[in-house]
């Protein structure tokens, strides 16, 4: 049985340093029997990471990313809670 690891990295007008971290996480040693994913919520009126860009960075990394933004101060509802849980049950390392 694999144990799933999600790394989640919350970040606000900081593209630059976003990336860094990323390529950072995308080179952790991942131990075995565990699928590590990686949730970037971004706090930002204007997202840095959305659309192009978004896919660009899923496609450099070896890691499963997901991107979201957060639009209020809100924690997320629970729906929402429950799709990222669907979203990383169907992730797999190395997978797009």
């Amino acid at each position: 049985m694999n144990q799933k690891l999600v790394i989640a990295v919350c970040t606000a007008q900081r593209p630059k340093m976003l990336q860094a971290c990323l390529d950072s996480l995308d080179k952790l040693i991942q131990p075995d029997g565990t699928e590590l994913a990686i949730v970037v919520v971004e706090n930002d009126p204007v997202p840095h990471f959305a659309g192009q860009a978004a896919e660009d960075m899923k496609t450099r990394l070896s890691l499963p990313v997901f991107f979201s933004t957060m639009r209020s101060a809100r924690a997320y509802p629970l729906p929402a809670t429950r799709r990222w849980r669907r979203r990383l049950s169907t992730a797999r390392t190395g997978s797009r």
